[in-house]
């Protein structure tokens, strides 16, 4: 492995924001878009509304946070349901924002390197403080992950709420944390591969050990799923506390799964293009089969799954709500990245001149 320290940039490979900084700051408003439907049907709301990029979007319990550019660098804000708040104004760049009960975490620069931050509702607190970069965090019930570069390779960390474990300590760099319930999964290199590893809360077990490589894993409720390559293609597996089972055994390519409720969701090729597939608990379900669109990037959420798709023209926003599939977005411009949370989505769409933040709900 490279013993030189990565970039910021270098690291941040989970960071889909590809944004170009444009000019001066505008005012984040609220606004029903025209021709949504009214107060007692669905409506798309817009959140930001500035000549600035706004997105990399979160949302949980209907308060959503994105990471926006105020003409300097990105900042860190907040809907929480009536109003915006900007949760930082300095002149270090500040990304990847998480979202969970109301608490917000990010990686935000010091002048020196990446380091982790946390806003409780109230306040922000620092909770990392040297000069290695520390990066990606995720959070839940208060507890916050990430990884950090400790001057070899990437280790897992984990704030419980009170102080700071290190959950690995090896010579092969371990990222991409999730944490769910108190516990954390992540993908760790053992010197041969990548594998899959569980804290429990109490230990840390390794959940794959192979000679081919398993990553992209995700959590919930103790279950954890990712994507492996057999040799010829990435299938999806899911641990459900017990037992690994492989959701996926086919010719094509199976990737970016995402769980909820015992429910994975994922994009996989037909053999044509990327289609969008469900496992209920019992069987999959291929909620979409066309031979023009792409879907892709699915996120779950009480068996609603939303995704992005290309149209022919550019890429929209789709729900498949647990009964049919509704298209959000129809128009001429790109709808990016949604995120679901209690039947409400978010995604970040261009309007023509910059990007913006949106919010679907019924």
């Amino acid at each position: 492995m490279d013993s030189k320290q990565p970039t910021g940039t270098q690291r941040a490979r989970k960071l889909r924001l590809i944004l170009v900084p444009v000019v001066v700051v505008g005012a984040l408003c609220l606004a029903l878009l025209p021709g949504t439907m009214g107060a007692k049907g669905p409506s798309i709301i817009q959140l930001t509304d500035n000549a600035l990029n706004d997105g990399n979007t979160q949302i949980d319990g209907g308060k959503v946070t994105w990471m926006g550019y105020d003409g300097n660098d990105y900042e860190i804000f907040l809907y929480d349901g009536k109003s915006t708040i900007q949760i930082t104004d300095n002149a270090g760049y500040d990304a990847n924002p998480q979202i969970d009960g109301g608490k917000v975490t990010w990686e935000g620069y010091d002048g020196i390197d990446l380091e982790i931050f946390l806003y409780d509702g109230k306040s922000t607190i620092q909770l990392t403080d040297n000069a290695l970069n520390d990066g990606n965090p995720q959070i839940d019930g208060g507890k916050v992950t990430w990884q950090a570069w400790d001057g070899n390779d990437y280790e897992i960390y984990l704030y419980d709420g009170k102080s700071t474990i290190k959950l690995s300590d090896n010579d092969w760099t371990d990222a991409n944390p999730q944490i769910d319930g108190g516990k954390v999964t992540w993908e760790g290199y053992d010197g041969i591969d990548l594998e899959i590893f569980l804290y429990d809360g109490k230990s840390t077990i390794q959940l794959t050990d192979n000679a081919l490589n398993d990553g992209n894993p995700q959590i919930d409720s103790g279950k954890v799923t990712w994507q492996e390559y057999d040799g010829n293609d990435y299938e999806i597996y899911l641990y459900d506390g017990r037992n690994t089972i492989q959701l996926t055994d086919n010719a094509d390519y199976d990737a970016n799964p995402q769980i909820d409720g015992g429910k994975v969701t994922w994009e996989g090729s037909d053999g044509n293009d990327l289609e969008i597939f469900l496992y209920d608990g019992k069987s999959t379900i291929q909620l979409t089969d066309n031979a023009l669109v792409t879907d892709f990037s699915p996120q779950i959420d009480g068996g609603k799954v939303t995704w992005h798709a290309w149209d022919g023209n550019d890429y929209e926003i789709f729900l498949y709500d647990g009964k049919s599939t509704i298209q959000l977005t129809d128009n001429g411009w790109d709808d990016y990245g949604p995120q679901i949370d209690g039947g409400k989505v978010i995604w970040d769409g261009y309007d023509g001149n910059d990007w913006e933040v949106y919010l679907w709900t019924r």
